[in-house]
């Protein structure tokens, strides 16, 4: 049973193809085009009303083979093409090594095509020169496939998983491309070629059967093989297409006598089929891609809709406990006052300790409360905006102007961005930053706050760097969490929720936040924001 992501009407299809020209030959069909030998006599005397009729009489053939030809070469730089996109969207350097190297042969599929129709000029007679190159570019085309898939095989930390390798891609690429531009080269300047067609004898193209022995090689045993460690739909039907290269092959190296003959003209059509399957098998990847992205943009809305359901239900949940926990709170300060207004007198030393203890629970117990709804309501209003975070400093700035006067604070600020965000939660960011490191100086140490941005892999990295007190290796995974005070800032003043807050407001802006630090030599505090292009107004 097929389980394969090539569709089994194209395999079959394939294989049909192969053996239709053999079928329609054994019932009569020729494929072939006589070449009629060019008399200048009768070209003179041709009517000119008939001239272009007589001038594609005779050029019948080369337009043929053109033909076929160019279809070969586009559809090999499509595939190239196609490639190189889908490594950029996936980082996967398999389809891209695959896909330059047959974009390089269609390269010297080009060249042959260009030196079959005399465009291409040579010191060698046009008659050794085509029949050569066509050979020339079945052997490269054959031998540049076994190698970039061989690349893959043999480096055994690609088998396991796909990894991005631009060093990969870029070496294995400019050796493919260098290799043709050489090949090309030393064609065009050589004297002398090899006959390479043998009309009399059992195998009439040598040059043709060493790619037919590479073929059945590939189509056979590496190829399979490669699938096995790399199954997606391209490669399955790079495998598939070498059924018809090698059909190809079986009828140029067997068949073919003379150029534009029956089976001449049959191996470059199986050669365009060769070509086809793998540009069909990208096809099907970016098809599959689009469903894909598609079902996953219905489950993202989905998901994003249950996720709204839930938080609309988690504030009301929390609206609704804190007030009825504030009612009795309520009720326990007011009877504590009343207790200690009317009856302070007749309580004893411990008693007026222990009304203490109930009135101090109960204000702790009300910031719990409110640090909790605060906390619920992060990003709950986040309409987004261009912002420019310079100015929202300044803003900060001045609302911690008091605390960072008697600290006497100074402040190194960078170049700043303009980013896309909701105003209210990253000036709360920012807040809770610079809070921190003035909150957290050392004794006797003025507070030195540098702030910077840089912009890496299409996010903002901000970096908040103080020489505060700094905190202990073990304790920086868990500075985040609410309510967690930690090791050496444990001493200081501080309900624990406003790095919580900060890691809140980040994660709904789409990046990270994270700490390095080291005790007594200070902290330095990085979040990420992405990177959007700011859109020009119309006006």
């Amino acid at each position: 049973m097929h389980k394969g992501e090539l569709p089994l009407w194209i395999i079959f299809g394939t294989i049909g193809i192969c053996l239709l020209p053999t079928v329609l030959n054994i019932i009569g069909f020729d494929f072939g085009y006589e070449i009629v030998p060019f008399d200048m006599a009768n070209f003179a005397a041709i009517n000119p009303s008939n001239f272009e009729n007589n001038i594609q009489y005779y050029l019948g053939g080369a337009i043929i083979h053109s033909l076929l030809e160019w279809s070969a070469v586009a559809i090999a730089f499509g595939i190239g093409t196609l490639a190189l996109i889908q490594y950029r969207i996936t980082g996967n350097p398999v389809t891209s090594i695959i896909g330059i190297a047959l974009f390089c042969a269609g390269s010297i599929d080009a060249f042959h095509t260009l030196a079959a129709t005399n465009l291409i000029h040579s010191n060698a007679e046009i008659k050794n020169f085509s029949p050569f190159t066509w050979g020339l570019s079945r052997l490269f085309n054959s031998l540049i496939l076994l190698v970039g898939v061989s690349v893959f095989l043999v480096k055994n930390k690609y088998r396991p998983q796909y990894k991005k390798s631009n060093t990969l891609v870029s070496i294995v690429g400019v050796t493919f491309v260098g290799l043709s531009y050489i090949i090309i080269q030393v064609c065009t300047q050589s004297d002398v070629f090899p006959i390479s067609v043998y009309p009399d004898n059992f195998i009439s193209r040598p040059f043709d059967f060493i790619p037919l022995i590479i073929y059945t090689v590939l189509g056979l045993f590496v190829l399979p093989a490669f699938y096995k460690f790399h199954k997606n739909v391209f490669t399955e039907a790079l495998m598939w297409s070498m059924l018809p290269a090698i059909a190809t092959q079986l009828h140029m190296t067997f068949g073919s006598v003379e150029l534009y003959d029956n089976h001449f003209n049959i191996g470059h059509f199986l050669k365009i089929i060769s070509y086809v399957l793998p540009f069909a098998g990208l096809g099907i990847f970016y098809i599959k891609t689009f469903r894909v992205a598609e079902e996953r943009l219905v489950s993202l809305k989905e998901a994003h809709n249950l996720l709204t359901l839930k938080n609309q239900e988690l504030e009301q949940y929390t609206h609704i406990t804190s007030h009825d926990l504030k009612e009795p709170l309520r009720s326990i300060s007011s009877f504590t006052e009343l207790l200690e207004n009317r009856h302070q007198e007749q309580l004893d030393s411990k008693g007026k300790q222990y009304l203490q203890f109930i009135k101090k629970s109960s204000d702790r117990m009300h910031k719990t409360i409110k640090i909790l709804m605060d906390y619920s309501r992060v990003g709950a209003d986040l309409k987004s905006q261009w912002l420019d975070t310079h100015e929202i400093l300044e803003m900060v700035q001045e609302d911690l102007s008091v605390l960072i006067k008697e600290s006497q604070a100074s402040f190194n600020v960078g170049t700043l961005p303009k980013i896309y965000g909701g105003e209210t939660d990253i000036r709360l960011l920012f807040q809770n930053l610079i809070a921190n490191s003035l909150k957290f100086k050392r004794e006797g140490v003025a507070p030195k706050i540098t702030i910077s941005a840089t912009l890496e892999d299409q996010f903002w990295k901000f970096e908040f760097q103080d020489n505060g007190i700094g905190m202990l290796k073990e304790d920086l995974e868990d500075i985040f969490i609410i309510y967690k005070r930690l090791g050496i800032s444990s001493k200081n003043e501080g309900n624990g929720i406003g790095l919580s807050h900060c890691k809140k407001i980040v994660e709904l802006h789409g990046g990270e936040i994270w700490v390095t630090s080291e005790p007594n030599e200070g902290s330095s505090f990085y979040f990420t924001i992405p990177y959007k292009e700011e859109m020009p107004i119309e006006l």
